[in-house]
């Protein structure tokens, strides 16, 4: 039989490896595993961008050391929540900006180029693009490139006779141009070039005829430089078009 001493050891034996469990026990409920899930970990197959990463961060035991304060179980104190700032929403529409100022210096010296058609409209526009907010209204303007109109009333010129007036509206033309090479679209708002528009119109009883020609300003520089006049410099600029209205009596 076995002595009292050896049932006291094997007793003291069972009650010690109990105390044991129950303390494993009571850290296990306690505490958070050491390995979290970690978002960040290079071996993640496809990588997230700020939103995704903001949602898979709610999802781990990170978010909840984060949001609560609590320190970390390698005892450091935990960062600052992540913030992710998004672009706010933006629409595109097309849109022009008038440009007064640029306008007015044209004028002024194409005045003094045409000195014989003090008669005349000239207008610079930045053409681009309006950013729209969700409610409508327009936050900011992205110009692309500046257009040009230059209207000039030419007297005596008659109506629906394109080719009779080729000549004397290719040579005002040239002046034109001479004036508009000043302002290319490197000193111009907005990287690319513009359009250029000349009209020439004419009103006599009943009929309106509006002699006109739309090319872009590079093409028209070229065209420029290269020293051509008359039904050349015309044609490469796409050609003199003629638009006639009749005038109600």
């Amino acid at each position: 039989m076995m002595d009292k001493r050896n049932r006291n050891l094997i007793m003291a034996i069972l009650l010690a490896l109990v105390a044991v469990s129950g303390a494993l026990t009571v850290a296990v409920l306690t505490h958070e595993p050491v390995i979290d899930v970690d978002i960040y970990s290079p071996t993640a197959i496809l990588p997230l961008d700020e939103t995704q990463r903001a949602v898979r961060l709610t999802q781990t035991a990170e978010h909840r050391r984060v949001t609560s304060g609590a320190t970390t179980t390698t005892g450091q104190t935990p960062a600052a929540a992540v913030s992710t700032t998004q672009s706010p929403i933006c629409g595109w529409q097309w849109a022009t900006q008038p440009n007064p100022d640029l306008s007015e210096v044209i004028r002024e010296r194409l005045l003094a180029e045409l000195l014989e058609l003090p008669s005349m409209e000239v207008r610079a526009e930045s053409f681009g693009e309006n950013c729209i907010n969700a409610d409508g209204t327009v936050r900011s303007f992205a110009t692309m490139q500046t257009d040009f109109r230059v209207v000039v009333w030419v007297p005596d010129l008659p109506a629906g006779q394109l080719e009779t007036v080729e000549p004397t509206l290719a040579a005002t033309t040239h002046k034109i141009l001479s004036v508009l090479a000043g302002y290319p679209p490197d000193d111009t708002p907005g990287p690319m070039a513009g359009i250029i528009n000349i009209e020439y119109p004419t009103l006599i009883p009943h009929l309106k005829t509006t002699y006109w020609l739309r090319v872009n300003y590079t093409t028209a520089m070229e065209a420029f430089n290269q020293g051509l006049t008359g039904s050349a410099l015309l044609d490469a600029l796409g050609g003199l078009h003629q638009q006639d209205e009749i005038m109600p009596t």
